[in-house]
Parts: structure tokens; C-alpha cells; sequence
């Protein structure tokens, strides 16, 4: 069985994931968990073990939880028009995705949250690679 992080570390991610999602109609809590939920059934109907590596299942999984983390309920488009912050920062590219992407590895930067502290440096170059591509896919 593979371990990247101890269940504290994960269960505070959780925690901090949660409390980082805004209350607002459908971008909140309840629909990254119901994502997560979503790709995990998919990952075990399609035998992804047969098809791809642990470190990249796991990656999905994070993403998937936290693939519109901080969402406040708008649109890129309308980022974009306003000249939003964030829409700036992304050169109107994305910038709701590269935000959630960017709250995800913040949260890892800190030891009582870090989901992949236990992946070698390597696994977690992919991770990374791997979770910014699906959150910005979505």
C-alpha cells in the first residue's frame, strides 16, 4: 500500500480544503466532494491500476477535490471583462483554474497539510504536473 502523508496530515487538508471553499450555490464543498467521489468511481470502473501509476490516481483524487477551491461564483469571462485581479495575474487565461491550482499547492506548503509529503521528489514533480492539468481541464 502506498502512504503520502500521515492520516492527520490528510484530515487537516481536508479540513482546510473545505473551509477554503466559498458558500456559494453550486461551487462549494459538497460538489468537490461529490467530484472526488466521481473520479474515484471511475478510476476503479476503468482498472486505472492496470492503465496508470498510484502517484497518479492519488493526484487525480486531490484534484478532483479541489478542482474549484475558493470559487466565488463567477465566470473567467466575467474576470476577464472587469479586469479582475486574478484575470490579470492569468493573463485572462484561466484564471478561476489557476487559482484553484494554486490554493491546492499553498496548502501543501505547509507540513500539517502537505497530501504529498511522503512521495519522493520525483513523484511529487508528477503530481503536481498531473493535478494542475486535470483542474485545468475542468
Amino acid at each position: 500500500a502506498y502512504h503520502f502523508a500521515e492520516e492527520s496530515v490528510f484530515l487537516q487538508f481536508a479540513h482546510n480544503v473545505e473551509a477554503n471553499y466559498k458558500d456559494v450555490p453550486y461551487h462549494r464543498f459538497s460538489h468537490g466532494v461529490d467530484v472526488v467521489f466521481t473520479v474515484f468511481r471511475l478510476l476503479q470502473l476503468t482498472h486505472a491500476g492496470k492503465w496508470t501509476g498510484v502517484i497518479e490516481q492519488y493526484a487525480l483524487l486531490v484534484a478532483s477535490l479541489c478542482h474549484d477551491l475558493g470559487h466565488f461564483g463567477r465566470t473567467n469571462q466575467f474576470l476577464v471583462e472587469i479586469k479582475h485581479e486574478l484575470a490579470l495575474r492569468y493573463n485572462d487565461m484561466s484564471p478561476l483554474e489557476n487559482m484553484h491550482c494554486a490554493m491546492l499547492f499553498q496548502l501543501c506548503q505547509h507540513a500539517d497539510t502537505d497530501v504529498f509529503a511522503f512521495a519522493t521528489a520525483e513523484q511529487q514533480k508528477e503530481a503536481r504536473k498531473i493535478a494542475i492539468a486535470a483542474i485545468l481541464h475542468t
